[in-house]
């Protein structure tokens, strides 16, 4: 009889055993899952002697990631928009640097990120704007 008890018990911890397991794989494939930056827009190696821009639409979401590098010193603008035509210039502004990092909250539904011209043939720069 105290085999069989034993038996038992052996049964039922294997079975949260792998209840336990189950949970796991089933969270970290839940986790994988959800998006880091919902919505994201870059464009890399951008010839830096012309002015460049990229715009994203944020959906709504509030939290901005940006981020934008250049070989040479250069001005970085944010402008905003609240339907994409109507834009609100220099909203904000880096000037006579390499590389903005910067997160912020941000209630506008479109934000452009823009680079002024400068720099010699060769001279590149990389924008990047996400959303969550």
């Amino acid at each position: 009889m105290s085999s069989s008890n034993n038996s038992s018990k052996r049964v039922g911890l294997n079975y949260w055993e792998q209840l336990l397991e189950d949970i796991k794989s089933i969270t970290e494939q839940i986790l994988n899952s959800i998006e880091k930056y919902p919505v994201e827009v870059h464009a890399t190696n951008l010839d830096e002697t012309s002015s460049q821009s990229i715009t994203l639409d944020t959906k709504g979401y509030t939290l901005l990631e940006i981020y934008a590098k250049a070989t040479t010193a250069t001005n970085f603008h944010l402008d905003v928009s609240p339907d994409n035509t109507t834009w609100i210039n220099d909203y904000y502004t880096w000037e006579d640097t390499t590389e903005v990092k910067e997160t912020m909250w941000n209630g506008f539904r479109y934000v452009r990120l823009r680079s002024d011209a400068g720099g010699s043939s060769g001279d590149t720069v990389d924008l990047f704007l996400s959303a969550k």
